[in-house]
């Protein structure tokens, strides 16, 4: 079935009332030029950004893949396809940041932060795996193990299981939280996420405010990004570590090293190591 654009036009010369006629924008076009126009506006001002963004997204990717190359055990359903949401979280939260839509990024960003603790969560033994997977009511698994600061706990134990010392424990769990609420500012309605989508503030110039565009790329880019860009390190690494310690949980059991899994450990590699080097100076340049 198709909606021709011949019928869009009968319709909107059959406008009730109508004494001239109606203003309108091709939608689709408007947003293929805005993707174009931001697009070298990325590349003059957010490419480091997009590149740490972009590595997280290979990465869960790498991980996808490796972990659906064999059947799947029901122990292992919960956290490889928690793993296979984030990748997509991350390529929409790119796409968004693409088209000039930080605030929805943002409320997009709060739910692959969820996603990130039922991974963990899931991680840490059989019995929450199951929880997860034999549910009726997917709110009570959130409600008994992650709402209400419940998955920090969790949290703790996944990355010290991995060799994490308390005072990076604390640090990582921190920055989570502060980007949380960043996020729940955006995700609940109200004044200020409104204002910001309405007259956005410019990227490139502290004076300039965006109003009635399609899209438009705020600073706020810069923090979004370099953020889950963090959060992804975190939860590369801690896998890495995981697998170098021996790790007895039991998502890792099957996890046999073989070229794909290679795959895996290099791209951790390059996100750790893209942070170690550029992250300080993102981070100042963000204004966080």
């Amino acid at each position: 079935m198709r909606i021709e654009i011949d019928e869009i036009v009968d319709l909107v010369q059959r406008t009730p009332g109508i004494y001239r006629r109606p203003d309108r924008i091709d939608v689709a076009r408007e947003i293929a030029n805005l993707r174009a126009k931001l697009q070298s506006t990325i590349d003059a001002n957010l490419q480091p950004w997009f590149v740490l963004i972009d590595e997280s997204i290979q990465f869960f990717f790498l991980l996808e893949r490796f972990m659906f190359r064999q059947p799947l055990h029901d122990n292992e359903v919960p956290f490889a396809i928690q793993c296979s949401k984030i990748k997509r979280d991350l390529v929409s939260i790119r796409e968004l940041i693409a088209i000039g839509q930080d605030i929805c990024a943002a409320v997009l960003v709060r739910t692959f932060l969820e996603d990130l603790e039922i991974s963990m969560v899931v991680a840490l033994d059989k019995e929450k795996s199951a929880s997860y997977i034999t549910t009726d009511n997917q709110a009570d698994f959130w409600n008994k193990h992650v709402g209400y600061g419940r998955v920090y706990g969790h949290i703790s134990q996944y990355l010290s299981t991995s060799g994490a010392q308390e005072s990076e424990i604390r640090e990582t769990i921190e920055r989570h939280k502060q980007m949380k609420r960043f996020c729940s500012d955006c995700t609940h309605g109200g004044m200020i996420s409104s204002l910001r989508s309405a007259f956005t503030p410019s990227l490139t110039d502290i004076d300039e405010l965006h109003h009635q565009s399609l899209g438009s790329i705020s600073p706020d880019a810069r923090y979004i990004c370099l953020s889950v860009s963090e959060e992804c390190r975190v939860f590369a690494g801690s896998l890495v570590n995981h697998l170098a310690r021996g790790s007895k949980l039991h998502v890792y059991e099957r996890f046999s090293l073989d070229d794909k899994l290679f795959d895996v450990f290099s791209s951790a590699y390059v996100l750790q190591e893209l942070i170690k080097r550029y992250g300080r100076k993102l981070l100042d340049a963000s204004g966080a």
